[in-house]
């Protein structure tokens, strides 16, 4: 019968200890817990900078709409506007500019809103 002899320590070195490997996958997992919380941070800055730009849109709207309009649109006509859609073309200076809450004919806005929050 043939015996086999191995070489002495080659048996040692056959894989990794426990202890090894909890220690190589405590740092991977340090490593990713460091990159979701920088990458977190990159989203909320990228959110800040897209509502920043959606900001300086609007306000180069609303410049563009002084310049056509000769003035900036009044609550009546920004609230009126929300609650239908226009039926014609604003014209400069025929809103309602008084402190009434409502137009002749048409209720006061909170009656708008309530009508058409009904309707849906």
């Amino acid at each position: 019968m043939k015996t086999v002899t191995s070489k002495p320590g080659a048996n040692d070195a056959r894989g990794f200890s426990l202890l090894e490997m909890v220690i190589v996958l405590g740092i991977i997992g340090l490593i990713l817990a460091a990159a979701a919380g920088l990458g977190g941070k990159m989203i909320t800055v990228g959110k800040i900078k897209t509502t920043q730009a959606r900001l300086l849109t609007l306000r180069a709207q609303l410049a563009a709409y002084q310049v056509l309009a000769g003035h900036y649109s009044t609550e009546w006509q920004g609230l009126l506007a929300l609650a239908e859609k226009p039926r014609v073309t604003p014209v400069p200076g025929s809103a309602n500019r008084g402190s009434s809450p409502a137009m002749p004919g048409k209720g006061s806005i909170s009656t708008s809103f309530r009508a058409r929050r009904n309707r849906r």
